[in-house]
């Protein structure tokens, strides 16, 4: 079976043995590869977006929000942080809290009270295992 055949977070069906139950973490298209973990292993510490539309003034440096992923998920405290790249910008957020791991293409939005600040497309969770990394600031 390819990876088409799989969801993250999907749990049954993966034909994997294991003492622990297994979770699609994430997929490679391009490989056609399906990356397997635990439970933990299927935590966020943030996510990084692009394709960012920001409504309000741009901010400057680090600043708190509420961001929602899912249409009827809740907000959950953040800190995100606008950049610029070459390939324009970029939204990184880290929550307060670990959240399950974003699906790659979800929209992510960002508020302060019940006003948008502004949304991107999800890229990648970035795992607690790596979260180390992900915080640095530009």
């Amino acid at each position: 079976g390819g990876h088409q055949h799989f969801t993250i977070g999907q749990r049954r069906g993966l034909g994997v043995a294991s003492s622990v139950p297994l979770f699609v973490l994430s997929k490679d298209p391009r490989r056609n590869e399906v990356v397997v973990g635990p439970r933990e292993a299927f935590r966020a510490a943030g996510a990084e977006a692009s394709q960012v539309n920001w409504l309000g003034p741009r901010p400057v440096g680090a600043f708190t929000c509420a961001v929602q992923w899912r249409a009827h998920g809740d907000a959950v405290p953040a800190e995100a942080t606008l950049l610029e790249d070459a390939s324009g910008d970029r939204l990184l957020v880290r929550f307060e809290t670990p959240q399950e791991i974003l699906a790659p293409g979800q929209a992510l939005v960002c508020y302060r009270g019940d006003e948008v600040l502004g949304g991107a497309w999800i890229d990648r969770s970035v795992p607690l295992a790596d979260a180390s990394g992900a915080s640095r600031s530009a």
